[in-house]
């Protein structure tokens, strides 16, 4: 009856152990599915994350693009309205000297006159 006691606590050790190991493994399994959530979850977020950064590249690109493109115009008009102003300059001399050329001749007329 001894040995029939130590091998019946012998089981009952073994079945502890055996039952802890179980449960053991039944954690290392649901916080195994647990990480792999998470980590679908951070492949979500970090996709998403990425998307966003090169929605943010693209936006300043097209900033910079827009702003560069302004100042080209802004140097285009600011070239015209030079040009403009020297074509006005040009055509007021030209006025201006046959102004003076009608101006002389008609002295020139009334001196004869005299």
């Amino acid at each position: 009856e001894d040995s029939l006691a130590m091998a019946y606590a012998k089981k009952e050790e073994l079945q502890a152990k055996l039952t802890k190991e179980l449960f053991d493994i039944g954690n290392a399994l649901v916080t195994y599915q647990q990480n792999k959530i998470r980590s679908k979850e951070l492949e979500e977020k970090i996709k998403s994350g990425q998307k966003g950064l090169d929605s943010l590249k693209t936006n300043k690109s097209l900033t910079q693009n827009l702003s560069k493109d302004k100042l080209k115009d802004k140097l285009a008009a600011v070239k015209k309205k030079e040009e403009d102003s020297k074509q006005r300059l040009k055509s007021s001399e030209a006025d201006s000297i046959k102004t003076k050329e009608e101006i002389k001749k008609h002295r020139e007329l009334l001196e004869k006159n005299d």
